[in-house]
């Protein structure tokens, strides 16, 4: 990427680019759902009938899941992606957060399964958060280049902060109006486009290699 001219020409360069669209598309989903497992789980939780205490200690669950996913992922595709291409391992991790997503869903409306959902929200964590970081990090290198990365990453950054507040306001509302239950399928479609648009990224990274 040429990054001799404007801030203005950086950005428009960044945008021609393919693969870079469909990490703009996925920063958004990701750190959409995100954003609503660090803020509201505990709520979540506390309507099942948990105690506060109780459902903050087990809130963690997500975000320790998390970390390990993250190591995992970044040490698999340093070691294994093929010619680069870190999307492929993400987009199948991807599809463990779908299962978790709709697992949730099946649980709150069978009732009396707490201790399930727990460990399906963990799972979430583990299979979202990997992915999640791959995209202002490792991609934003990968396809900008190290004179283009600072403004590839402000712009996914802002792209997916502009998800995570919509998400913060949006899942309480549409807890209120529709019941979790629902909500969680919700974010299934969510994952579902954020997945599809890794598996596109893959597509991109593919046809660029061969």
């Amino acid at each position: 990427i040429e990054t001799k001219g404007s801030p203005l020409e950086t950005v428009l360069s960044l945008l021609k680019l393919g693969p870079f669209r469909h990490v703009l598309i996925f920063s958004f989903f990701t750190t959409f759902l995100r954003s609503i497992f660090f803020f509201w789980t505990p709520k979540l939780l506390v309507d099942l009938g948990m105690g506060a205490s109780n459902a903050i200690m087990k809130s963690a669950l997500f975000p320790f899941l998390g970390c390990l996913g993250t190591i995992l992922l970044g040490w698999y595709t340093d070691k294994h992606a093929k010619d680069g291409n870190r999307a492929t391992a993400m987009w199948i991790m991807l599809t463990g957060l779908i299962a978790s997503l709709l697992g949730v869903a099946w649980a709150i409306s069978a009732g009396d399964l707490n201790n399930l959902i727990v460990i399906l929200l963990g799972s979430a964590g583990f299979f979202l958060l990997g992915p999640y970081s791959m995209s202002s990090g490792a991609l934003a290198l990968d396809i900008a280049g190290a004179k283009a990365a600072g403004g590839a990453t402000g712009m996914i950054d802002c792209l997916g902060y502009i998800g995570g507040a919509l998400a913060v306001w949006s899942a309480g509302k549409l807890s209120d109006v529709l019941g979790w239950e629902q909500v969680f399928y919700v974010l299934s479609v969510c994952a579902t486009l954020a997945t599809l648009s890794a598996y596109l990224l893959s597509r991109e990274f593919k046809s660029t290699s061969s």
